[in-house]
């Protein structure tokens, strides 16, 4: 998690897609798996059969075909949480975002081992229902044991919520759990250096990001988490570099775009953002938050004709999304402003 300052442009959110392997490929991992190891779930040759080659199926990012293999297993086994869990991924993965929560929902009322709780809460929290996920976190904090990556998970998710809700002081204590179950974690490191932010304490975030780097250099969230601190210092350039260098680690990374779009403005780096978005809406281009940014971003430029071309991608992924049909009336006004100001101009020239 990354707790960002107010932006200057627009918030948004991304959904990191999928590489399809080929067929080939596919077909030989097909070939290759062992049915044993789902055996014991289901008691039955054919369902173990049908659940791994679904698995394998969801390996290679073919997760319409695994869904249609899974639907059966759970039809067969509907008590099956292995089952229930690996179509949650797939509705995710297909963008399916409430038949992903009917599912973690089902898994925690058929099991409430803390590990589905967690999973549950995550899903909460996505929703923006913290509080919720808070008691099962807490239920789930309780009921883990000692099993140390798990309860490790579940007490940096907890300071997340308390982040969250500016109770700053519960989530420094429920971060210093998980580091004393793993210190050499670079999100938690990130998380940290999140809550010094909303702190305003800048020193201190900018040694945690730092140290997320130490331990992983290809951290895209820390780069980001140096950017903002270095931008607090009024370093705008080594601020620019730090972000570049978290969208070369990951092209996908929606909290750097969004911070890019938020400095865009005041900065005039039109080309290097413009660029960002544009790739990453050849990558994902069904993201319909993404998309109105872009075309926010073509008519800050003056690109109404590209701004026109872009709104209709995304009123057409998102005809309600917030802001899209006004600035499609504010593109056309200025297009329309601009082909009769032309006309004009023949006229005068040509009396």
């Amino acid at each position: 998690m990354l707790g960002l300052p107010s932006q200057e442009f627009v918030s948004i959110s991304t959904s990191v897609g999928n590489q399809k392997s080929t067929n080939s490929e596919l077909n030989k991992a097909l070939q290759d798996f062992n049915a044993g190891e789902s055996l014991h779930e289901f008691g039955d040759q054919n369902l173990a059969e049908k659940f791994q080659a679904a698995k394998l199926l969801m390996a290679h990012a073919e997760f319409a075909l695994a869904q249609q293999l899974l639907r059966f297993v759970l039809s067969k086994a509907p008590a099956s949480t292995a089952t229930m869990r690996a179509l949650a991924e797939c509705a995710g993965a297909l963008g399916a975002k409430e038949e992903r929560f009917r599912l973690l929902e089902a898994i925690v009322r058929v099991d409430d081992h803390p590990e589905n709780l967690l999973l549950f809460a995550e899903e909460l929290i996505s929703q923006g229902r913290d509080q919720e996920a808070l008691k099962h976190l807490l239920v789930a904090s309780h009921a883990v044991g000692e099993d140390g990556p798990l309860l490790f998970s579940i007490y940096k998710t907890i300071g997340n919520v308390f982040v969250r809700s500016r109770d700053f002081e519960s989530a420094e204590e429920n971060y210093h759990r998980a580091y004393r179950l793993n210190p050499n974690s670079p999100t938690l490191l990130v998380n940290f250096g999140t809550l010094e932010i909303q702190r305003e304490n800048w020193e201190a975030a900018l040694m945690r990001f730092r140290e997320a780097i130490v331990l992983d250099r290809n951290c895209d969230k820390a780069w980001v988490g140096l950017a903002i601190a270095h931008r607090q210092f009024g370093d705008h350039t080594l601020s620019w570099a730090n972000l570049a260098r978290a969208v070369d680690i990951n092209p996908d990374s929606s909290t750097a775009i969004q911070l890019a779009l938020g400095w865009v403005v005041k900065d005039g780096k039109w080309d290097m953002v413009t660029e960002w978005l544009s790739e990453y809406m050849a990558r994902n281009g069904e993201d319909a938050t993404m998309s109105l940014a872009l075309a926010q971003l073509w008519y800050l430029r003056g690109r109404v004709l590209d701004a026109r071309l872009e709104l209709t991608r995304t009123l057409a992924l998102d005809p309600t999304i917030e802001g899209g049909v006004e600035l499609e009336q504010i593109v056309s006004n200025e297009i329309d402003r601009r082909t009769h100001g032309r006309e004009n101009d023949r006229r005068d020239a040509n009396p």
